[in-house]
């Protein structure tokens, strides 16, 4: 259940840097509980997904800036050493060369295609793609996949799910509103252009039934 929570804590920060400004993830931080968990969960990114933060200059800009806006309210000292070993973390990748981060971006974008199972070659169709993981977490959570309105989105989240972090569906309700939705997705009729959309769903059924049904 803790990985759970990692992971989950993790796709929200994620959704929250892509979305949200720097100011409105400060507003979120009024107090040491919600600063640590967003402190440790940026350790948990950079140590798990450290290559998410090259797809924009501004990533690790509002990171460093959040935190280290913080460093003179703050009274507990591991708290601050925790936040000084994020500020130290983030400068070393600030000054890495421009290609290596290119590289590094170009690389983690390719595997989440991969993963995916679905190729997008725009980057801001890719990061909106990743916000609205959290979306289908939520959703998955709050038993709202019926009225989930993005079904290529969901099939995406759906396979990033299975091979990120397969235990989402150790919970049976959890499963069951994927297999539903799924299912629902392989029967809806869609345009000529849409239609690629049932021959993904009919693939992500393929790798959730590998796993799960």
């Amino acid at each position: 259940m803790e990985h759970f929570k990692d992971f989950y804590n993790i796709v929200k920060l994620k959704y929250e840097l892509i979305t949200k400004s720097e100011e409105e993830i400060k507003t979120q931080l009024q107090d040491e509980k919600k600063l640590t968990l967003f402190l440790e969960t940026v350790e948990l990114l950079l140590k798990k997904e450290e290559a998410f933060l090259f797809l924009s200059n501004n990533f690790i800009t509002k990171i460093n800036n959040i935190v280290s806006n913080q460093r003179f309210v703050l009274n507990d000292t591991t708290i601050i050493s925790k936040l000084n070993e994020v500020i130290a973390k983030l400068n070393e990748l600030a000054v890495l060369p421009n290609n290596l981060k290119r590289v590094k971006a170009l690389n983690y974008i390719d595997y989440q295609n991969e993963i995916r199972h679905i190729q997008y070659d725009d980057l801001k169709n890719f990061l909106g793609a990743m916000a609205m993981d959290y979306e289908v977490l939520k959703t998955l959570l709050n038993d709202d996949t019926a009225s989930f309105p993005h079904d290529e989105i969901f099939l995406s989240s759906t396979n990033y799910f299975l091979e990120v972090e397969p235990a989402v569906y150790e919970n049976r309700e959890i499963r069951y509103l994927t297999k539903e939705k799924i299912d629902a997705i392989k029967k809806k009729k869609y345009s000529f252009q849409n239609r690629y959309i049932k021959k993904y769903a009919n693939l992500t059924a393929f790798n959730f039934k590998n796993l799960w049904y």
